[in-house]
Order: C-alpha cells, then sequence, then structure tokens
C-alpha cells in the first residue's frame, strides 16, 4: 500500500490509477482559513480512479449532499 499525502490535484494526476482514494476534504461550512473547498479534487479522483476503483470520502451531511451530484452515475459492477 503506498500512502500520499499532499495537494491532491497535483499528486493524483501523477500516479493513477488507483485502486481506493481516501479523502478527508474541508467542508467549507466554518470561517476558519483551513476550512475552504477545494474545487475539481473530486473530478480528479474519479479519472484517477480504476474501473473498478473505490472512493470512500469523509463529511458532514451537509458537504455531502452538495457534492452527491458530482458523483454520479458510477458504475455499480452490477451490484444493485
Amino acid at each position: 500500500m503506498i500512502v500520499l499525502a499532499g495537494d491532491c490535484r497535483e499528486l493524483m494526476p501523477l500516479r493513477s490509477p488507483f485502486d481506493m482514494i481516501l479523502a478527508d476534504p474541508p467542508y467549507g461550512g466554518t470561517s476558519l482559513a483551513w476550512d475552504r473547498r477545494v474545487e475539481g479534487w473530486l473530478a480528479l479522483a474519479r479519472a484517477a480512479l480504476k474501473p473498478t476503483g473505490w472512493i470512500w470520502v469523509f463529511g458532514s451531511l451537509r458537504s455531502a449532499r452538495s457534492r452527491l451530484a458530482s458523483l454520479l452515475p458510477f458504475d455499480d459492477g452490477g451490484a444493485s
């Protein structure tokens, strides 16, 4: 297993494809300087996944709801 830490917008395109991406992005729900949404990371993550890859994203319900549409449609691999 390889763990990459840094700006995902720079690292993902150079190291793809990935079997799994685990992310805990800023939620953008406070006025703190570090809590700013990182635009474009989710599209890069989706493009960097293998066709059978997984993406796990930590977040609040509010942030997940606003981003759910950009995750779809994902192929469920015949699971449904």
